[in-house]
């Protein structure tokens, strides 16, 4: 859905499932070897990963308040799809040409199946019942998500535009600051974010007006808020699967 809607705080929140595999963020970022296989610790891949993540100014308290950063959260499907070299960079340099690019629908295939790679990697023999995936950038490619995980089971996150995109705006600043020592212009960055997410959310309607056997189910933020675990409740009920007792417990927590 759209960034800034409270996708990281579902995202966390359904997570809370021990039925529902997620990557971390250090094993998006060091898949090799998986979990379970060679002579690494998980906790000394993510010790290596904290440091990495500080040296690079991610876990800075300026940062973390408008996005969190750690190497034991459950990451999202762009970096499990960054060898293929493309949504996250636009995300964190200054780079508009670069970003069109990767935002066109022929350019996703590489990066499911760079992602359906690294799943699988991770996964490696274990037997999972469904996997927990979360990115913004889906929404630009669709189909080439349907294409990757034809069994998905799909909820996008809604919130007002105009409380996403200056939202949206401080964050690319700021992560735009970690990596340039050249600053970029807030009022010629703010036009370009409106235009380009009405165009992916107008596509976005298209697709669903094209494809009425997908079902998508809606999450206001407003609402997501106000009850977040009836928001997970409903989404389950939607997706026929069970919200066990001890999972609600977990997710209250």
């Amino acid at each position: 859905g759209l960034p800034r809607a409270g996708t990281t705080f579902l995202h966390g929140l359904l997570a809370s499932d021990p039925g529902n595999q997620v990557a971390t963020s250090a094993h998006a970022a060091m898949p090799i070897p998986p979990p379970g296989a060679g002579e690494v610790s998980e906790a000394g891949r993510a010790a290596l990963y904290e440091r990495i993540l500080d040296f690079q100014g991610f876990t800075a308290p300026d940062v973390t308040t408008i996005h969190p950063y750690a190497a034991a959260a459950p990451e999202e499907c762009v970096f499990l799809q960054e060898a293929a070299c493309g949504m996250p960079l636009g995300a964190f340099y200054n780079v508009p040409e670069f970003s069109a690019l990767v935002a066109k629908a022929e350019t996703g295939a590489d990066a499911y199946a760079w992602q359906r790679g690294v799943m699988q990697s991770l996964q490696g023999d274990k037997a999972i019942i469904r996997w927990l995936l979360k990115a913004p950038s889906h929404v630009m490619n669709m189909d080439g998500l349907i294409g990757a995980f034809p069994d998905a089971r799909i909820f996008l996150n809604h919130r007002d535009p105009g409380k996403v995109i200056p939202s949206m705006a401080s964050l690319y600043m700021k992560l735009y600051s970690l990596a340039s020592d050249s600053s970029v212009d807030p009022l010629a960055l703010g036009p370009r974010l409106v235009a380009n997410w009405a165009g992916i959310l107008e596509r976005l309607d298209a697709w669903r007006d094209a494809h009425p056997e997908v079902p998508v189910v809606d999450v206001h933020y407003i609402g997501l808020i106000a009850d977040p675990i009836g928001t997970a409740e409903r989404l389950y009920a939607r997706f026929g699967l069970e919200l066990s007792g001890s999972t609600r417990n977990a997710m209250t927590d």
